[in-house]
This record gives structure tokens, C-alpha cells and sequence, in this order.
């Protein structure tokens, strides 16, 4: 690894090459106990001067990555042995198998877990960390937002600025504050057919109307949504264009665009939650790109990153974000800014894309694996989600095989807590490949599920 070219910037070159180390301890290329080269060998061969690689050993060993030892050299520090009460350990639960719950494991390893490590370290180890503790902007710094919005490109919210943007808590609290902020008492909101039960319950909590749109393949039905519309006059539609709906597909532009005009012709804002956008491999197109003062995007740290990290941010015109805060204030007089600033630093230091990206490839792998007990015709959703919708054999409903897998060990959600109307759903149960931690004990929970399936109710 240490044929690295240091090229000339307007960063110093010792920042880089802490960079460089940081970014290789995280990746497991370089292991705790192993010994470095010397400052001299490394100056031959990354090509800087020993003051260079001096100045970036010392500010590494500040920052609890190195430890250097006269006489015997530098070594890598074992973060994962310091931090070992706050290592991942499986949560004792009353069943043998999670395929139901997508919060619980959140598809670790050591490098994940690494990259966690680092971010909370640096924080922690920040001279000014006491300063921004007092810094009571709860909705997040001007520097806190320009970082999520960098993040936020990947996913297609482009134009945006630092005003458009608010930092926020975990996002049921966010999509509760969307209702209350943007809303009434007796005001109808208009959810997708096949939307989160959690949503649901906030609206009828907050004595709203929830109004069920169609979807189809591509998401929302825009002639349905028009109807609802003239009809009954909604205040807001929350979507999950990549989440709940069993199709599994990702709404297109073109689609996004019919249903944008909808909205645009009845002055209707369209809430759109993305929890797991960074897992898509297609084009999100957020709606606030194509429409900034009726658009809503929401995404957040809990679902990508981990449960810990529960930040959410939400980007909006910022007539709405005024609202928004308005109402986090009252309930919130300040943020975690602990969890503020290791959100930025996971994305500043490239660490929240490493990531995504590594947690992506586990979901390839358990995708691989799922193909290898059910066929094409016996799911909905795609092999590469991290949900799953399976189609039931007639001789069960969705609730019935949900409560006898339970009772075998097995936790999966039945379709029917995801529906405005369980007579319009399709005979489903869903299960999520991110929840077990490891593949072996997935395959087999997906194997005796198979099982399951296949031994009529009658028969047991």
C-alpha cells in the first residue's frame, strides 16, 4: 500500500497523508499491533520529507490511531479493544431469527464498525468540541448542513443551498413534526396505499384523515391522486418512492414528473421519505428538484449508517423549514450536537460513503443467497433490496404464516400492517435482508421460511 503519489494541492501534505492512514486503519489494511515502516523508509517511498510524515505520526497518535514506542517504533493502535463495550453485540430477542425487522443488526462488520469508531474518536478528540456544544442552533450549524448537502448529491438533491436544509432528530420524530407543521386538526393527507404503519398511526394520533392514493408498478396512480384531490382537498401526500411499496421499483422521473403536476395544479406539497435511497443503484429524483416549494425531501443517518446515529435531515423552501423548526424548538430546545458533528465528520471524512458502500455489498450477498432458495415467480421487490416481499401459497394468509414462523423462531412482518385496506393487498409477507447478522444463520432462516411456506397450515 505504500506506493501511494502525493500530488501538489492547496492542502498541506501531511493532512493527506493522515488521510491516507486514517482512510487504510478503517479498511482494515493496516491491523491493530501491525508495526509502520520507519519515518525514513516511508520518506523513500511516499516521496515527502521526514518532517512530513513526523508532524502527521504525532497529530495520528493525538488522535488514538498510532502509538509510538522508543526504541521499537509506531504501531496501530486496537480501537475495536478500547472501545469494547461499545462493540456490536446481538441483543437478546424472543426468537431465533429476525428477517422482520430492518433496525436491530443493521448489516455490520469490523470495517463498518471501524469507520464508526474513527468518527466518534476524532469528535470526541476535537479542541473545539466544547465550544460547539454551546452552539444552541438546534437545527444544525451553517457548516453541519453544507455537509449533508454534499451527501445529498449522490442521491439527486443538487441545487439546494444551506438555507434550504434543516438538521434534525430521528425520523419518526421528523415525519410527526411534517404533520403537525405543515398541517391542522381534520386536515386529510393523502399516503401511498401500501405505506408505513408508523406514519399511519401519527396522522390518526394528531387528528388528521389519512386518505389512501393507488399505486401501480411505477408508484403513485396520478389519475387516482387528481381525483383525491378535487375531491377531498388534501394538505400534504407522504411518499416512499424506494421503501414500503411490495413492487420493489424505484418511481421513475417520468412518473415523478405526472404526479409533480398533479400536486403543482391543487397547490398539494409532497413529502418524500427516503430512507433508503443510498442503497438504489438507480436515480432517485428527489421531488423538491423538480418542484422547490412544493417538494419535501427527508432522509437520514438511522437507516443508512446505524440506529445510533439518528439524525435526520429534511430539505425545503424555507417557508416550510421556518415551521418545522418553530415546532423542533418547542419540543427540543437543543439538539444532540455530539450526534450533529459525528454525522458531518462521517460524511466529511468520506466515512459515511465507505459505509453505504460496504453495507451494500452485504446486501448483494444475502441477495445472492435469497436467490438460491426462492424463485423469480415467489417474490416481489427486486434481488437487490434490502426488502423483500414474498408471494404466500394460497393455503395461507399473510398474518397466519407470520404467527407460525414466529412460533418456529422466525420474526417476519405480515403485509397487511402496511395497508390502508388489506382487501386491496396482495397475499405477502416481508422480510428484510439487513436484519440477521451474519449469512449462514440467514440462509438457513430463509430455508426453513421456505419450509414453512411449502407445509400447508392443515398439514401441521
Amino acid at each position: 500500500m505504500w506506493d501511494k503519489k502525493f500530488v501538489k494541492s492547496d492542502r498541506k501534505k501531511f493532512l493527506h497523508l493522515i488521510e491516507y492512514l486514517i482512510e487504510a486503519i478503517d479498511a482494515g489494511k493496516l491491523q491493530p499491533g501491525e508495526s509502520l515502516p520507519t519515518q525514513r523508509d516511508l520518506s523513500k517511498k511516499l516521496n515527502l520529507s521526514i518532517g512530513t510524515i513526523t508532524k502527521a505520526f504525532k497529530e495520528l497518535e493525538k488522535m488514538g490511531y498510532l502509538s509510538g514506542e522508543i526504541g521499537r517504533g509506531t504501531f496501530v493502535k486496537d480501537i475495536a479493544a478500547e472501545y469494547k463495550d461499545f462493540w456490536y453485540t446481538e441483543a437478546k430477542v424472543p426468537y431465533k431469527y429476525n428477517l422482520g425487522n430492518f433496525r436491530t443488526t443493521e448489516l455490520f462488520n469490523h470495517t463498518i464498525q471501524l469507520n464508526l469508531l474513527s468518527a466518534i474518536r476524532e469528535v470526541s478528540n476535537d479542541p473545539n468540541l466544547y465550544l460547539k456544544l454551546n452552539d444552541l442552533s438546534n437545527c444544525g450549524t451553517e457548516e453541519q448542513k453544507i455537509s449533508f448537502l454534499d451527501w445529498l448529491k449522490s442521491v439527486g438533491v443538487k441545487s439546494a443551498g444551506a438555507e434550504n436544509i434543516s438538521l434534525l432528530a430521528t425520523e419518526f420524530l421528523t415525519s410527526n413534526l411534517l404533520i403537525t407543521s405543515l398541517t391542522r386538526p381534520g386536515d386529510r393527507i393523502v399516503i401511498e396505499s401500501v405505506s408505513d404503519p408508523v406514519v399511519k398511526e401519527q396522522i390518526s394520533e394528531n387528528q388528521r384523515t389519512a386518505i389512501a392514493v393507488d399505486v401501480d408498478l411505477k408508484g403513485i396512480v396520478p389519475d387516482d391522486l387528481d381525483e383525491i384531490c378535487k375531491k377531498h382537498k388534501p394538505s400534504i401526500l407522504f411518499s416512499n418512492p424506494t421503501f414500503q411499496n411490495p413492487t420493489g421499483n424505484i418511481t421513475p422521473l417520468s412518473r415523478k414528473k405526472e404526479i409533480m403536476r398533479v400536486c403543482d395544479r391543487h397547490g398539494l406539497r409532497i413529502i418524500e421519505i427516503g430512507n433508503l435511497d443510498f442503497f438504489s443503484e438507480k436515480t432517485i429524483h428527489p421531488y423538491v428538484e423538480l418542484n422547490s416549494e412544493l417538494g419535501i425531501y427527508v432522509s437520514n443517518m438511522y437507516f443508512h449508517i446505524n440506529p445510533s446515529i439518528n439524525t435526520s435531515c429534511v430539505v425545503a423552501a424555507r417557508k416550510h423549514l421556518k415551521q418545522i423548526e418553530k415546532n423542533f424548538r418547542i419540543t427540543y430546545w437543543t439538539s444532540s450536537q455530539i450526534l450533529l458533528e459525528t454525522s458531518a465528520k462521517l460524511i466529511t471524512s468520506g466515512r459515511a460513503s465507505r459505509i453505504i458502500d460496504e453495507r451494500t455489498k452485504m446486501i448483494q450477498s444475502r441477495s445472492d443467497l435469497f436467490g438460491k432458495v426462492f424463485k423469480e415467480d415467489e417474490f416481489s421487490g427486486g434481488r437487490n433490496g434490502v426488502l423483500r416481499w414474498l408471494k404466500i401459497p394460497e393455503t395461507w394468509t399473510s398474518s397466519g404464516l407470520t404467527q407460525s414462523a414466529y412460533e418456529k423462531g422466525i420474526l417476519i412482518r405480515n403485509s397487511d400492517i402496511f395497508t390502508h385496506n388489506s382487501a386491496t393487498m396482495p397475499p405477502y409477507v416481508r422480510i428484510c435482508n439487513g436484519a440477521i447478522h451474519n449469512d449462514k444463520d440467514y440462509l438457513d432462516a430463509i430455508r426453513e421460511l421456505k419450509d414453512l411456506m411449502e407445509d400447508p397450515p392443515l398439514k401441521r
